[in-house]
């Protein structure tokens, strides 16, 4: 019997417990470790933050997936992973054996740099964005809300806290702050645009070309020396490695993270793979980390765990399209649509998001159901 453990439940990683359900690995015992029960789905984090739903509705069941398929569920932050020995090493010091093991932690905030870092807020995992619900409705309505980051994910949270804050009466509170020019700096000019409209749709002030230093108790401070009173600042302006240390891996990109081969192998490992945003890819060392992405490789992981497990067989390459569907909600009915070069803004945008996003985690709750 072969055992085989998969770090993290990530959105890959649940991918390939879906595949696992349906086609059972024989042979082989599974294991998944992770620190938290419940997972969050990235996708209705911003709504729910608005107040369309409860918040609840963006839980993804994680847990009770892997009981449901009859899989091992260690609920533990793993702190080490040693391909050459077979061992994954928990916060409490208990180890487990593995023939294999696949990697799916995601990345943290990028803010060790930043005094009072501490005292950032977030939206993952699930407990983080409970938490950044509770900091923000207890605000008074003059209390500003500083968003750091101009990117997708910073940009949309913005916009979600904005029409929270707007329900409290408090119009007008929310910023961003970024060392870049504009928001969306890697998406067409006209989603730049649209992004643009829906900020000053929302009254949301962007702070262009600022880049945070410190956060105190009720002020921030830039690089420049400029203050800006906040009394929630919330990070989406880059992440960085988990902190699990992997004796023996050596390929490491330019922001740190393990690197992958196509296979999804670790590069100069036997037996230890790795997916999402937690790793890097060395074919491919400019790809940006996207849910999309992360979605569409639990099928090739899948079929080279199988590989890995049973000794039979070839590893496949796992390839990014070259082109990906992004979907950003404006917080008004409509959503920036994204598809390679081409960006429109359009209320049946903001349909197909909201349809792929509730059919995604409701096929996941079914899951666990079973």
């Amino acid at each position: 019997m072969r055992s085989l453990v998969l770090v993290g439940a990530g959105h890959v990683h649940l991918g390939v417990l879906d595949r696992l359900r349906r086609r059972p690995l024989a042979g082989t015992t599974l294991t998944v470790v992770d620190p938290a029960d419940v997972g969050a789905y990235s996708g209705l984090l911003p709504p729910a933050l608005a107040g369309r739903h409860a918040l609840e509705a963006a839980a993804i069941p994680a847990a009770a997936i892997v009981r449901a398929m009859g899989a091992t569920w260690i609920r533990a932050r793993a702190v080490a992973v040693d391909d050459a020995t077979g061992t994954v090493t928990l916060a409490d010091g208990r180890q487990l054996a593995a023939d294999v093991i696949s990697l799916d932690v995601g990345a943290r905030a990028a803010s060790d740099a930043i005094v009072g870092a501490e005292r950032l807020l977030g939206v993952r995992p699930f407990t983080a964005a409970q938490a950044l619900a509770a900091r923000l409705d207890a605000l008074a309505p003059h209390e500003r809300v500083l968003v750091v980051g101009a990117g997708a994910a910073g940009v949309e949270l913005a916009i979600a806290i904005a029409v929270r804050r707007r329900r409290q009466g408090a119009n007008g509170s929310v910023a961003i702050a970024d060392g870049t020019d504009e928001p969306l700096p890697s998406w067409p000019a006209t989603a730049r645009r649209h992004a643009r409209d829906a900020l000053r749709a929302h009254g949301i002030v962007l702070h262009t070309g600022r880049v945070l230093q410190a956060v105190e108790a009720t002020q921030v401070v830039f690089g420049d020396g400029t203050t800006l009173d906040a009394a929630a600042v919330v990070w989406a302006a880059g992440v960085a490695p988990q902190p699990l240390t992997l004796p023996g891996v050596a390929a490491r990109s330019a922001r740190g993270f393990p690197l992958v081969e196509a296979s999804l192998r670790v590069v100069g490992t036997r037996a230890l793979f790795g997916a999402g945003d937690g790793v890097d890819h060395a074919e491919h060392p400019h790809l940006e980390k996207s849910g999309v992405h992360a979605v569409r490789q639990a099928g090739t992981l899948t079929a080279n765990l199988r590989v890995a497990c049973t000794g039979g067989g070839a590893f496949v390459p796992w390839r990014p399209r070259r082109r990906t569907l992004a979907l950003l909600d404006a917080g008004d009915g409509t959503a920036i649509l994204r598809y390679g070069g081409v960006a429109l803004r359009a209320r049946i945008a903001h349909a197909l998001k909201r349809q792929l996003d509730e059919r995604y985690v409701a096929a996941l709750v079914a899951a666990a159901a079973t």
